[in-house]
């Protein structure tokens, strides 16, 4: 078993593994690098795993055995118990992924599985399905990872041998470069384009338009906004919402603090009576549905009043992200606001300053000459 903690005698991040009464152990300056060294060495170390139930018993790939038709199926499925259901973060999660490949490919039989398969998978994909490239290459990898899985703890072998590692040729990606991170409209929307949006969807739904103005003043996600309870809201000083752990993607309880504005927009439904509590009231019935139909009048709005219409609420969160730089806020607390542990990420996608800003710093020249 892999276990990650901080030690606070060293101020660094101790990774270890515990396999058969063997203790592996190694202290990183990062999280993420301890993490990962862990979950590597643990997947190297466990070499005799042997299935409890018995769906899983006709995995064990003896000489001469002949793979059951939904042999791959049940290795995903196992794969997912083992390896990826032990992430709590949203990010490194990817059970729907393993599921969705399960789903397409659970019917082959392990011998189907080369180099030239794999490719002609990604390539129909892409071409008959319209997926992405990039989701193409997930699944890709999803699926070699999965026969890694088999090669290591069931002794499978690919039917030509020379072909391992499994390298298919994949796909070209020619997406612009404003593309490649997945949304294409990577420009800033300004205060007065917001406004604008705001008084287009107000006739059409009030909640909507105030649930929008809280998104823009707290760089909350919309799922926070959409489940938000008022148990979870103080509007005394200091105006902040506790979002408990279990409704955090990221498993921890977050603390999100509140503007005047954000206030005086959730005061205006406060004296409203809920079924469930919550400050918000949207008229899908299903919580998937509520987020899509906020997502859907605000890209709708964007395209009819602004003719932006690849905008999506996630702009909002960049928005203030980047507009707390701007106020000089430190990276620390701006990850306590946003709810994102990864540095990286942070400064990388959620910093988009303006020209105006960055021409404050330029309004003296660097040279003293005529």
């Amino acid at each position: 078993m892999a276990s990650v903690f901080f030690d606070k005698q060293r101020k660094k991040w101790f990774a270890q593994v515990s396999v058969d009464g063997r203790r592996f152990g190694k202290r990183f300056d990062d999280k993420l690098l301890a993490r990962r060294w862990a979950e590597d060495l643990e997947y190297d170390l466990i070499r005799t795993f042997k299935p409890k139930s018995a769906p899983y018993s006709t995995l064990c790939l003896e000489k001469g055995h002949l793979p059951t038709e939904n042999e791959f199926g049940a290795l995903c499925e196992d794969y997912i118990k083992k390896r990826v259901m032990r992430f709590k973060s949203y990010r490194d999660n990817g059970a729907n992924l393993y599921r969705g490949v399960q789903k397409r490919l659970g019917h082959l039989r392990l011998h189907k599985f080369s180099s030239g398969s794999l490719e002609q998978y990604a390539y129909q994909r892409v071409d008959d399905d319209g997926v992405s490239v990039v989701t193409a290459k997930k699944e890709i990898e999803a699926i070699k990872r999965v026969l890694d899985y088999a090669r290591r703890n069931y002794g499978w072998r690919p039917m030509d041998p020379f072909d391992w590692p499994l390298e298919p040729q994949l796909p070209m990606d020619t997406r612009a470069d404003d593309e490649v991170r997945g949304r294409k409209d990577q420009e800033p929307i300004t205060p007065q384009e917001f406004k604008l949006v705001l008084e287009h969807i107000k006739p059409i739904n009030h909640d909507v338009m105030l649930a929008l103005v809280v998104l823009y003043e707290t760089a909350m996600r919309r799922s926070e906004v959409v489940k938000l309870q008022k148990d979870w809201v103080q509007l005394d000083y200091p105006a902040h919402i506790k979002i408990p752990g279990k409704q955090h993607k990221n498993r921890k309880a977050k603390i999100v603090m509140l503007t005047p504005l954000a206030v005086d927009a959730m005061m205006k439904v406060w004296d409203r009576d809920t079924e469930d509590g919550r400050v918000f009231v949207f008229p899908q019935l299903k919580e998937k549905s509520k987020g899509n139909y906020v997502w859907r009048l605000f890209k709708d709005a964007c395209r009819d009043v602004l003719g932006r219409p690849n905008l999506i609420v996630h702009n909002i969160r960049v928005e203030n992200a980047t507009q707390l730089v701007e106020r000089g806020m430190d990276d620390a607390l701006r990850q306590r606001q946003t709810g994102h542990l990864d540095q990286r990420v942070l400064n990388d996608r959620y910093t988009r300053n303006r020209p105006e800003h960055r021409a404050t710093y330029y309004q003296e020249s660097f040279l003293d000459i005529n």
